[in-house]
Order: C-alpha cells, then structure tokens, then sequence
C-alpha cells in the first residue's frame, strides 16, 4: 500500500504539472472533452504560481481572491466563476510547494498507513479506496470542502473498522480513564 500511496503522491503532483504546461488543455482537446471553461480558468491563473521548490503558496483561499480579481481588473474575461474547479491545483497554489507535498504525503501515506495498522489491510484499502475517489472529483470540481462528502468519506471506513472483532485493545480516548 505504500508504493500505492507514493505513486498517488507523484501523480497528483504531476497532475499540477500537466495542469500548468498545458498539457491538460492539449488532452481534453484532442479527445474533444468539454471542460466547461476549466482550461481557460487555468489559463488565467498560470500567472500566480511556478512549479519550483521555492514557491510557498499564498494561503487558504487565495485562489477565491485571484479569480475575483480577474473580474474586478477585467470585466471582459467573461470566466465568470469564483472558484478553481481543481481542487489539486487549489492546494498547490494555496500551500505552495512544501505545503502541497507534506498534505499529499499525509493523506495518501501516512494516513492510510495509520488506518492500516490500527484497523487492518481492509479498512485500510477501503479508507484508500475512498481516497482515491474523492480525488478523482478534486481534479475537475471543488469537492474538498464539501463537508457531507468528506464527512461520509471518512466514516465508512471507521464504521467498517469498529464492526471488526480484534483482540487488540483499542483505546479511541487515551485521556479518559477506565471505571474499575
């Protein structure tokens, strides 16, 4: 599961990168895809980052006040959204490099990992699973704030989890004290 969870890592990534060489609006194209507008959103943004180590993104939201300022400075642009529809390239640009690696590596390695040594192979592949769903959808739609999406996505796999019978004795409190 972890080289799984690496190569997911390195996709997304090269998903930003397709993204911002244009790659992205060559593939959608050729195969006659319509992505609504997507490509020419991502157009206008290309100016606000690089894909280089040093860039350090510009926070959480940011993305929301660059497309509002394409309208604000040209009310030609017609784009008429607020909102990236990307929510990979989102992160990038709001985390930045760094930020963008560390969040990746969390969700597709470390947290998998935890699930799997703590509830087990199955659960772990259903919270991958999961996962791998949702991100299909960050890579054309803003799904990553949906709060119900997210919200169920976690909770299958920890409902999974606690309808296993372990022997292991699982505290999911540490701080609470056992009544004797």
């Amino acid at each position: 599961m972890k080289f799984i969870g690496w190569c997911a890592v390195i996709i997304s990534f090269g998903y930003v990168i397709v993204t911002k060489t244009g790659a992205f609006e060559y593939i959608t194209n050729y195969f006659g895809i319509d992505t609504m507008g997507r490509n020419d959103v991502y157009k206008y943004i290309e100016k606000y980052y690089q894909i280089s180590l040093g860039f350090m993104g510009y926070g959480f939201e940011y993305t929301t006040v660059i497309l509002q300022k394409i309208m604000v400075d040209n009310p030609n642009a017609h784009i008429g959204v607020v909102a990236l529809h990307n929510n990979i390239l989102t992160i990038y640009i709001e985390l930045g490099f760094l930020g963008f690696w560390a969040w990746m590596i969390y969700t597709w390695v470390f947290q998998v990992n935890w699930m799997i040594n703590h509830w087990g192979e199955k659960t772990g592949m259903l919270f991958f699973l999961c996962e791998m769903y949702i991100f299909i959808t960050y890579t054309t739609d803003n799904t990553l704030y949906y709060f119900f999406t997210s919200l169920v996505l976690r909770l299958m796999p920890l409902a999974y989890a606690f309808h296993i019978p372990t022997t292991q004795d699982i505290k999911l409190w540490p701080w609470v004290k056992e009544k004797k």
